[in-house]
């Protein structure tokens, strides 16, 4: 049986390629189909995988307490608020801050001490006194949240405060909120 016997239902819709010597058309569709098979069953699997959420950066090899991803959170909106008045916008505050009261620490009982307490309350009067602020004293407001920051970080755990400090206002920075 020749190529030709076996395919007379394909040779009549591809006869080009019928007519070309040892080529097994039945074969060729046959291959082509699973292919085919085979891709569309990829595509499928591909599309039915939820993207996976971001996983927030792990600073501590221990793992991250509350209180040390709350106070990161507190960093970022820091720099977000420093931006918003170097370009001459009114700033918000998306940090929950009073979770500083309530969020688990890295070392167990290391916000029940006296010092913290003071200093968090003493922030969370800086955090209030810069959300009345006005558009006057707004600057003042915020360094006033910043400084707030420091101090405790000068007593109760001093690692961050270089970074804290990138929070505050050059001299360059505030002349041209002057202008």
């Amino acid at each position: 049986m020749d190529i030709l016997q076996r395919q007379e239902g394909i040779g009549s819709l591809l006869p080009d390629a019928v007519d070309h010597p040892g080529i097994d058309f039945a074969y060729l569709c046959r291959m082509s189909f699973h292919v085919y098979i085979v891709f569309i069953c990829f595509i499928l699997v591909s599309c039915g995988r939820e993207p996976q959420p971001a996983t927030p950066k792990i600073f501590n090899p221990n793992g991250d307490s509350e209180l040390a991803l709350l106070m990161r959170d507190m960093f970022d909106d820091g720099v977000q608020i420093k931006t918003d008045l170097l370009n001459g916008k009114a700033p918000k505050l998306r940090t929950e801050f009073l979770k500083i009261h309530t969020a688990i620490p890295t070392e167990e009982g290391k916000n029940a001490t006296p010092e913290y307490l003071v200093y968090a309350r003493a922030y969370e009067d800086a955090v209030k006194s810069f959300q009345t602020s006005t558009p006057y004293n707004r600057v003042g407001a915020y360094q006033h949240m910043v400084n707030s920051c420091i101090h405790c970080h000068a007593e109760v755990c001093p690692g961050p405060v270089r970074k804290i400090r990138k929070l505050e206002f050059t001299k360059e920075e505030l002349l041209s909120l002057n202008k």
